[in-house]
């Protein structure tokens, strides 16, 4: 008999260690007051006046004319007709009508009738009717 009293004590010292865990699986309602994060709340203990960067007191410090690149300015040191490439003054050295391939001038050389496929004639020998009809 003590070796079953050995096993009714250790049976007993570990019942509570083998019982399975009581889990809570009850929804709970969610507060959103209490829970979320609420941007105007945070915004009472920390205003944005005091902790917050904000452009406006920024560009009073450091204004736009002063410290900021301007494209006017540089316009008025670097100006675009000395500098930049103008269509309109290369046009003047290259006219289009002496040294571009014009399509005009081309077909006057090369008519279409002449020298290109012409789908018409091609259907005169291939008629589309008696292709289909075939099949």
């Amino acid at each position: 008999m003590p070796s079953l009293s050995k096993i009714v004590i250790l049976l007993a010292a570990v019942q509570p260690l083998l019982a399975a865990p009581v889990l809570d699986t009850s929804v709970q309602p969610r507060d959103a007051v209490q829970n979320d994060v609420d941007a105007a709340k945070l915004r009472s203990y920390w205003p944005r006046n005091e902790n917050d960067v904000d452009a406006a007191k920024l560009r009073t410090y450091w204004p736009r004319e002063a410290n900021d690149v301007d494209a006017a300015k540089l316009r008025s040191y670097w100006p675009r007709d000395v500098n930049d490439v103008d269509a309109a003054k290369l046009r003047s050295y290259w006219p289009r009508e002496a040294n571009d391939v014009d399509a005009a001038k081309l077909r006057s050389y090369w008519p279409r009738d002449g020298n290109d496929v012409d789908a018409a004639k091609l259907r005169s020998y291939w008629p589309r009717e008696d292709a289909e009809a075939e099949k």
